[in-house]
């Protein structure tokens, strides 16, 4: 995520990590990828970490950095298993 990628301390929040997963490839090539060609899935442990990455992670303000203006808006879908109410 950094640009200077020997920095592997980005995915870390008080010395651990906020990331579960972190997935990035090609999108497949049909119309269900609504002309993206690249896609990134981050899985996080809690809203908080979530949070974090969204509002506080100098990686993901790189990386935000870096799309503006390439983008028509915040591609984003977000999915939760959490239940209504919890």
């Amino acid at each position: 995520m950094p640009t200077d990628a020997s920095n592997a301390d980005w995915y870390l929040k008080d010395g651990k990590p906020f990331l579960e997963r972190y997935l990035a490839g090609p999108t497949v090539g049909d119309a269900r990828n609504q002309g993206f060609n690249f896609c990134i899935q981050s899985t996080f442990a809690s809203r908080e970490d979530l949070t974090y990455y969204d509002e506080s992670c100098e990686a993901h303000d790189e990386l935000k950095a870096l799309m503006q203006g390439r983008l028509s808006g915040p591609p984003l879908t977000v999915f939760t298993d959490e239940f209504v109410g919890e």
